[in-house]
């Protein structure tokens, strides 16, 4: 089977969404042929393998709106549609509308990401073109049904959605000795009280509602681990708020160093402010490392990772006080953190597994495409998450 993946970027570019289709690719590549058709940052068209994923870069003259120009990556496209499956992950402006000339004999499957919530104009031709697309669409994947039900887009096509939650690699989140080294040395340097947010520093991610609730949780310390457009408004406020000796900027990290911060940490936080966070891989990341997590009730997937009273707590967006008392519960209460983080390993090891989002991926695709995988009957290759 021959699967191409239309994205906007790939690693090393760092991103949630290119996170998540190196992820998905490189695990799909064991079980069929994938080529990655994506944005290069220069305007040089590069191809190369990465993990058994032929990566095919088109060449950008620049960007417009936060989306690249690059005619190459049109003329890609129609070298690249003749496969079994196209599988496109949005919001991609240019991607969606080269997908709109998918051959017909092609499967188009959608990972809809999120919505487009701030730019109103492009908002509402991305609407447009999303759904004219979607119909012509097979299905559509969505991580959550709550996102679904609150998106102005999908919740317009709820028979072409199904539910595949994104997933990790467990066993890259372990503790092993470095890591574990890494950890000691930071709660050396920063501890006994150490709170954690990991991710890029942009505006939906309210990382200033979190450094105003650090006014009112006296004696911990928060480590920041990510960079950002928004890092010097951020280091502004931090100073105004009087914080800089209990905020750290430790800049983007390392996966290994990443890893160790989620294991020296006391409690995770997801402050989103806006459903531009759809999901929060992080916040898996973080229960995989047995991390209580702290989050915000905003109506996108972000509560259903994190589930209030069991693995964490929700409180409201924008609610510098209720996010303070929240983070203090968990830090004050160290049978709770215990239980949280039990709770934390279960869940991301059940439902959040990168084994079982391959396995239910691939069996969509062979149910589409009518191509069986060997010695697996038609009713084991329907995935658990869309199973009527």
């Amino acid at each position: 089977m021959r699967v191409l993946h239309v994205g906007k970027y790939y690693p090393p570019y760092d991103g949630g969404i290119e996170a998540h289709l190196q992820t998905l690719a490189s695990g799909l590549a064991e079980r069929c042929e994938v080529t990655a058709l994506v944005f290069n940052t220069s305007p040089r068209t590069v191809e190369e393998t990465v993990e058994g994923v032929r990566v095919v870069r088109a060449g950008s003259l620049g960007r417009l709106f936060s989306t690249e120009l690059s005619p190459a990556f049109f003329r890609l496209f129609r070298r690249l549609r003749h496969a079994d499956v196209i599988h496109l992950h949005t919001p991609n402006p240019l991607g969606e509308l080269a997908c709109l000339a998918a051959p017909k004999g092609a499967r188009l499957v959608i990972t809809y990401h999120s919505d487009v919530v701030r730019q109103r104009l492009l908002g509402r031709l991305n609407r447009f073109v999303l759904h004219r697309l979607i119909r012509r669409a097979d299905r559509v994947i969505t991580f959550t049904r709550r996102y679904m039900e609150t998106s102005p887009v999908l919740s317009r096509h709820e028979d072409k959605c199904v539910f595949i939650p994104h997933g990790i690699d467990g066993e890259e989140m372990a503790g092993t000795p470095a890591v574990s080294a890494m950890a000691a040395r930071l709660r050396a340097e920063h501890g006994p009280r150490i709170v954690l947010f990991v991710g890029r520093l942009v505006y939906y991610k309210g990382v200033d509602v979190l450094l105003r609730a650090m006014t009112g949780v006296p004696g911990a310390r928060l480590l920041i681990a990510g960079d950002g457009p928004m890092r010097p408004d951020l280091e502004r406020l931090t100073a105004e708020l009087g914080l800089g000796g209990r905020v750290v900027f430790l800049g983007k990290v390392s996966h290994q160093e990443k890893v160790a911060c989620y294991r020296a940490g006391d409690v995770f936080v997801l402050p989103a402010t806006h459903r531009s966070e759809a999901f929060g891989v992080v916040q898996v990341e973080a229960l995989a490392c047995g991390l209580p997590v702290v989050c915000t009730n905003i109506d996108s997937g972000v509560p259903f990772v994190n589930r209030h009273g069991e693995t964490g707590l929700v409180v409201e967006p924008n609610d510098p006080e209720g996010l303070a008392a929240a983070i203090r519960t968990i830090l004050e209460d160290a049978s709770l953190r215990g239980r949280f983080g039990e709770a934390a390993v279960r869940r991301a090891s059940e439902r959040f597994s990168r084994q079982a989002m391959i396995r239910d991926c691939m069996a969509l695709y062979t149910a589409l495409t009518g191509v069986p995988e060997a010695g697996r009957s038609a009713a084991a290759r329907r995935p658990a998450a869309w199973r009527g």
